[in-house]
């Protein structure tokens, strides 16, 4: 049975920046621009390897049986320099009968390449069935390879970003299914793709129990940073946490608006999501602070305007964001940590930065508790009312 692990993947690394390719190195055989090329490609600049593919391949004896293996791997490092066309040529010698002599040994992944850039060159709904069909021909075959990692998010985050949000259930499933296989190396990829899987059903369906999936992730990616030993792992971890974060507040303020418009002053009472919190403090729950007394409870003040951009009239959504706060309340350095579903909601936040003002809440010693602190975490939820 083949290996469940990705081929040439040593450690984690961002997709987009991916990838540790297998270099091309044959004893006793040299072809003018193959040394060029795996020079470019270990140094991570695929533009330069990219160019050095047309001369290599010219020279190249095609009747080697690795030919198959450099015309996928010069595909591919076109297809990472953006040139959809050249990769778009060098897979057909692997999928429409080329001149190889060779047997492809990665058939079901050459024909994943051939549509991922044949859908980069036209970019067609036609095309983009034909790329999802590959994928799903690919998933029967136990094993995993970073051209399947790489035309797996591609594909789920085209879906997201082109509003394709009945969509992206199919193609982000996908993903989790070939990031699941990577024995965690792709763990940041597979908690981003249930995040917008989530989020694209939540829009779709406005459901219950997507709400409380956005928990769930949420509380799986705390989980995560709490355990995980990779620095560099944990740090793209968090950002999604407060994403999650905000994505339950912006749909609790959806429920909160039906109430509101529906004329009733009670608030949405249907099952809500468990938010956990880390044990070790990764997300800022231990304000720094110069002073051993004790924080006050607080409440936060100043009023924040919804976006005036009529794209995006009518929507809900949650910016969550920290600043530090002076001995007598007032916010300064404020950062966004997350904004849903709209950036237009943090930039409003950051324009009301000069009047943001914490207070004790009542019954507060205020004598015995401070307001004084540093990256303190502050949510503003955006409803229609």
């Amino acid at each position: 049975m083949p290996s469940s692990s990705p081929r040439c993947i040593p450690h984690f690394v961002w997709v987009q920046r991916l990838l540790a390719l297998c270099l091309i190195s044959f004893p006793g055989y040299s072809s003018a621009g193959i040394a060029e090329f795996n020079a470019a490609a270990q140094a991570g600049d695929y533009v330069a390897a990219a160019r050095e593919t047309a001369s290599a391949w010219e020279s190249y004896d095609k009747s080697r049986d690795s030919a198959v293996t450099i015309a996928r791997e010069f595909a591919f490092v076109n297809y990472l320099a953006g040139d959809f066309e050249a990769a778009a040529g060098f897979i057909a010698h692997l999928v429409d009968d080329g001149a190889l002599t060779a047997r492809d040994d990665q058939p079901l992944t050459s024909r994943v390449l051939a549509a991922l850039a044949q859908w980069r060159v036209d970019a067609s709904e036609d095309n983009r069935r034909s790329l999802l069909q590959r994928l799903q021909e690919r998933a029967a075959d136990p094993s995993v390879d970073n051209i399947t990692l790489l035309a797996a998010e591609e594909l789920y985050n085209d879906d997201w970003m082109q509003g394709r949000t009945s969509e992206v259930a199919a193609s982000a499933s996908q993903a989790i299914e070939f990031f699941d296989r990577t024995d965690g190396l792709f763990l940041v990829h597979k908690r981003r793709a249930q995040l917008i899987a989530n989020a694209a059903d939540f829009i779709t369906s406005r459901s219950d129990s997507s709400y409380v999936r956005f928990g769930e992730v949420h509380n799986a990616i705390v989980a995560d940073v709490d355990s995980e030993i990779d620095e560099s792992q944990r740090q793209a971890l968090i950002p999604l946490k407060w994403i999650a974060q905000a994505w339950a507040f912006a749909a609790a303020s959806y429920f909160n608006s039906l109430d509101a418009r529906a004329g009733t002053e009670d608030d949405y009472e249907g099952p809500n999501p468990v938010i956990e919190s880390s044990k070790f403090g990764h997300f800022y729950e231990n304000a720094n602070v110069g002073s051993d007394l004790p924080l006050c409870d607080f409440q936060l003040e100043g009023r924040v305007n919804y976006p005036s951009s009529a794209v995006w009239r009518g929507l809900v959504g949650a910016v969550i964001f920290k600043m530090d706060v002076d001995e007598r309340g007032r916010g300064s350095n404020v950062s966004i940590l997350a904004s849903v579903p709209a950036g237009n909601f943090g930039d409003s936040v950051l324009k009301a930065e000069s009047r943001f003002r914490i207070t004790a809440l009542k019954g507060e010693d205020t004598d015995a508790c401070q307001l004084q602190r540093k990256d303190q975490v502050a949510i503003v939820r955006f409803a229609i009312r």
